[in-house]
């Protein structure tokens, strides 16, 4: 486990870099958990993928699938792999959600292509 500081205070995460207690992030933990996975600053349209992750979450204890992230936040297609590098779970980690299962993992890193 190590603590992550940010403006305001520091928190803990788990040895994969996800927040310990999901009720202690705010947009400072958020802009922290983005510095530490290679992020500079997150973007307005970044936020607003984070914000619905967290929500969506919080309400249903599940995340939802890529394409209605995007479709709910009327922004194209490809605003989860755009805005967050092809990754998924960072956005994830920013949201300062806990670890997904292996399943969910899977969904979220998209299938494997086998090298050519």
């Amino acid at each position: 486990m190590s603590s992550l500081k940010f403006e305001g205070g520091s928190v803990e995460l788990d040895r994969n870099g996800y927040l310990k207690n999901i009720n202690m992030w705010n947009e400072s933990v958020a802009e922290a958990i983005a510095v530490k996975q290679g992020f500079k600053k997150l973007t307005d349209d970044q936020m607003e993928v984070i914000r619905f992750l967290r929500g969506y979450y919080i309400k249903f204890n599940a995340f939802p699938f890529i394409q209605m992230v995007c479709t709910n936040l009327h922004k194209p297609k490809s605003c989860m792999t755009k805005d967050f590098k092809m990754d998924p779970l960072k956005a994830w980690k920013i949201a300062g959600l806990p670890q997904p299962g292996e399943e969910a993992i899977s969904y979220l890193q998209g299938p494997v292509h086998p090298q050519k």
